[in-house]
């Protein structure tokens, strides 16, 4: 099944770093000061379990898109997407459990906080851990699927376009018949032409019910192979990757067994080396010694026979006997020579057999060096393939970042230009653009972790390279767009500036001339008024040429002036020439007045432009809204029950344009939006604007609104507002922030307070666990009704907005003689647990308590992300006495099972 526009989206997986706050050993001083910094760090929400909410929500959002995804018909995938929606589920009610087991710790405010913020922070790590394995689930899920999608899509679309094909084909059909019938005996050779062509176009009509039926069965057919073979394409792959695997283990202890054996070969050689070197050193010494035994002997025999010669004769007997005794010496000496020569030959043999074993053993040591040499080289050989490879996995890195950096300075040029374009456009093109670049380095850093899986690595570095360049024509087509509209708004403004120039210019022009006739005039009010004054001269023709002489210069009066020397010429007296000159004077202030009008409206658009520029100058450039908290949120305070009051600080610059602004209560206003999704815009609080100031460039604005749940204290509250400011001249909107709840300081910090309704001593106790209330301590609450909502599901769930109690509750202090003495209580919603008292923070988005005691549904159940029935659940409420928006004491609380009515 084609899902189109499918999107396995996992949202991205939120990781909240909260800041670890010191923890100080030693005395009991020091130990009791740590926990009174962990609780000011709790009560001001700077240790929350907000991220971890956050979570659930994720999950439920995730859950939601699985069940579209099987809801729009993708049954071919249905067992994986069951599969990851069991371990959604399960993930979300370990989360669950976790949440409510770290807020009973916090609410109660025991010495059990002291590891908090650690086991925060533990729970942030281990299940970011286990939300980013299940995005990569989810991920490799729908990389599959589009790859299938995609060849499926194509096959489709080809029998679309065939479709049309036979579309247009059966209508020129139904056209050639009509014109057929139409036509008479005399047309026979036309009409002849028209049915061969309408043959034609029957065979090429049949041709294509063919190749679409065949078309069809084969988009059929590679549906049905795309379901069956997806588990043995994974077979395979996994197939593949075990085969690589054994390989390279049969290679790295065959290398091992070489190794082994060269290190035996090695020792052998080394010991007959050490063999051989003995021996030669016995036969070098032995011969020494040999040759110095046969020297000694020769010279004592030598020294006998000069003492035989030397004897005197009468003594022949005992010479005899001495040359006998020296003879015997000599074949002594001999015989021990030959003897030792003897042995000293058979050592000279036992050296040669050694030295040929040791030949052998020196050859196979070679033999086996050559081979693992040959091997080594065939290791490097793949090692610079290897390396290669990462090195242009690297080069293409590199590039796709000077590549993604050089569009980032584009767009960062094309912003500071100003042009007339869809902001949210150019800030569409900044996030595609970064998740861009996270995606290559993303996949890079996937690539070389590929190791030993080349033919993988070139694969997707080829998908890569294919992904990046179709990210970048389309990046290159919006930049186009952008630059193109910023360059035609870039041509308006020069011919704004062109004709703003050009009309000043003939602005400057016409006053110069305006001037000029100006005072022509004066000057010819000035001559007429000397000629009445001199009535009884007669005044002629050259006369009066000769006094307009100077001012006649300029094409417009030609007409006027022209008649006026005419009527003179014909006047008789001076008081018709004075007649003429009035006549003619009037007719010039005419057209000066209407030139005049004509100045008029110029200088009005010029004053509008100076205007415009003003205004452009007054302009505001930033307009921030400032954060009371550290986390960004901003403070609320209660003024009263149900009411609440914030002053937003917004700053401005330039200080200047901030001067600017009038009737501030009238241009300045609030929005509101919620935070959790599910919520409807009805549930948003009116926000009224209270009051606005402004001083030191930073504008103050009141602002109250109602609310009946009231939040915790140093909680955050479900919403955010940002400050809106419209004075026809700017229109500007700063960030949205959230709300915090101002921390209540408490009076009897750590005091036990009782609870009553009416004389009846309520059950409550001092921490939100089910265990802590036995049967007969938890109130029935019947308020639940069966209903169907919109699509028809049968839900049993809280009908209208019940109270608690049928009677008002208040709060005492058990301190012998305290005066705080039947206050009175708000609630708030504490913790869920179904029927089997697990916790279910899941539905906290679904069920809230009000401020006054008032149980109802937020949001009606949800069939398949929630349960569809409410009853058995059990509610735990907490109640804290406060009065004129003080606490006292500690928190109770107290718990409810939800029953039908």
């Amino acid at each position: 099944m084609i899902m189109d526009g499918r999107k396995f989206l996992w949202l991205a997986v939120a990781v909240f770093s909260l800041g670890s706050t010191p923890f100080l050993t030693g005395c009991q001083k020091d130990y009791d000061g740590q926990l009174e910094i962990l609780r000011n760090q709790i009560n001001n929400g700077m240790i929350n379990l907000d991220g971890l909410k956050e979570k659930v929500t994720l999950i439920e959002q995730q859950l939601t898109v699985l069940e579209q995804a099987i809801a729009d018909g993708d049954t071919a995938n249905k067992e994986e997407i069951e599969q990851l929606k069991t371990e959604l589920e399960q993930l979300k009610s370990d989360l669950n459990a976790r949440i409510t087991e770290l807020q009973g710790k916090i609410d109660a405010n025991s010495d059990d906080i002291r590891d908090i913020q650690t086991q925060i922070e533990e729970t942030n790590k281990q299940f970011d851990a286990k939300l980013l394995e299940m995005s990569e689930k989810i991920n490799q899920l729908d990389a599959a699927l589009n790859v299938l999608d995609g060849r499926v899509t194509k096959l489709e679309e080809q029998v679309a376009s065939l479709q049309e094909k036979q579309q247009a084909v059966e209508q020129t059909i139904e056209g050639l018949k009509q014109e057929i019938a139409t036509l008479g005996e005399d047309m026979e050779g036309q009409k002849t032409k028209l049915e061969q062509a309408l043959t034609q176009l029957e065979a090429l009509d049949e041709k294509l019910t063919t190749e679409i039926t065949r078309v069809e069965s084969l988009v059929n057919e590679v549906k049905t192979a795309t379901e069956e073979n997806a588990a043995n394409l994974e077979e395979l792959r996994s197939s593949t990757i075990e085969s690589i695997t054994s390989l390279k283990k049969d290679v790295d202890a065959r290398l091992q067994d070489l190794t082994n054996q060269m290190a035996g070969l090695s020792e052998s050689v080394a010991a007959l080396g050490d063999k051989v070197s003995e021996l030669n050193q016995k036969y070098d010494n032995l011969s020494e010694d040999l040759n110095k035994l046969e020297d000694k002997y020769n010279l004592q025999i030598q020294k006998i026979w000069e003492a035989i010669n030397g004897m005197t004769p009468g003594d022949d007997e005992a010479l005899e006997e001495l040359k006998k005794l020296v003879n015997e010496l000599q074949t002594n000496l001999n015989e021990l020579r030959d003897s030792m020569n003897e042995e000293l030959k058979k050592m000279l043999d036992t050296q040669e057999l050694f030295g040929k074993d040791l030949q052998d053993v020196k050859a196979t040591v070679e033999d086996h060096n050559r081979r693992i040499s040959d091997l080594a080289q065939k290791m490097d050989a793949l090692g610079i393939r290897v390396t290669k490879l990462e090195e242009t996995v690297k080069n293409m890195q590199n590039a796709y970042q000077l590549t993604i950096s050089e569009i980032e300075d584009r767009l960062k040029a094309l912003e500071e230009q100003a042009g007339d374009f869809d902001p949210e456009t150019l800030e569409l093109m900044k996030k595609d653009l970064q998740a861009l670049k996270e995606e290559v380095n993303k996949q890079a850093q996937s690539i070389l972790a590929l190791q030993n899986q080349q033919e993988v690595q070139a694969r997707k570095l080829v998908e890569l390279s294919d992904y990046v360049q179709e990210s970048v024509l389309a990046l290159q087509t919006n930049y186009n767009n952008l630059n193109r509209k910023v360059t035609e708004m870039d041509a308006f403004i020069s011919l704004l500036d062109k004709n703003l120039k050009d009309t000043q210019g003939a602005v400057a022009g016409l006053t110069e001339t305006v001037n000029q006739h100006a005072s022509q005039i004066n000057d010819l009010y000035r001559k007429i008024e000397n000629l009445q004054q001199e009535q009884d001269k007669y005044v002629t023709r050259e006369e009066v040429e000769k006094i307009l002489d100077n001012y006649y210069d300029k094409s417009e009066m030609d007409s006027v002036l022209t008649e006026v020397y005419r009527k003179i010429n014909a006047c008789p007296t001076l008081d018709d020439v004075n007649r003429v000159v009035e006549e003619a004077a009037e007719k010039m202030q005419t057209q000066l007045d209407q030139m005049q009008q004509s100045i008029d409206q110029l200088n009005m658009q010029l004053a509008d432009l100076n205007k415009q520029v003003e205004m452009l100058m007054n302009r505001i450039q930033s307009f921030e809204l400032l954060a009371d908290y550290s986390d960004g949120s901003v403070m609320v305070t209660d003024e009263s029950a149900g009411k609440y009051v914030m002053t937003l600080k917004v700053e401005i610059t330039p200080e200047e344009a901030l001067n600017e602004l009038k009737d501030l209560k009238g241009i300045v206003g609030v929005r509101c939006k919620s935070v959790i999704p599910v919520r409807g815009a009805s549930e948003l609080p009116a926000m009224q604007v209270e009051n606005v100031t402004a001083a030191n460039g930073v504008l103050e604005v009141k602002v109250s609104f109602a609310l009946q749940q009231m939040p915790a204290e140093g909680n955050l509250m479900p919403y955010q507002v940002a400050v809106v400011l419209d004075d026809n001249n700017n229109h500007k909107l700063s960030e949205y922030r959230t709300l915090r709840m101002k921390t209540a300081d408490v009076v009897d910090d750590g005091v036990t307070y009782t609870f009553m309704k009416g004389q009846e001593t309520l059950f409550a106790k001092e921490d939100i666990a089910i265990s802590l209330f036995q049967p007969a301590e938890i109130y029935q609450l019947p308020v639940l009704k069966t209903m169907d909502n919109q699509h028809g599901s049968e839900l049993c769930q809280i009908d209208g907005q019940p109270a608690l109690f049928d009677a008002s509750v208040t709060a005492s202090s058990t301190l012998a003689g305290s005066a705080n003495v039947n206050l009175p209580v708000v609630y708030s919603l504490a913790a869920i647990y179904d029927p089997q008292n697990n916790t279910r923070g899941d539905l906290w988005n679904y069920i809230e308590v009000s401020t006054a005691g008032q149980i109802s549904m937020k949001n009606n159940l949800t069939p398949g992300v929630t349960p569809v029935s409410l009853e058995g659940y059990k509610v735990v409420v907490g109640l804290q006495a406060r009065k004129n928006g003080q606490d006292f004491g500690k928190r109770g609380y107290v718990c409810f099972y939800l029953q039908k009515k």
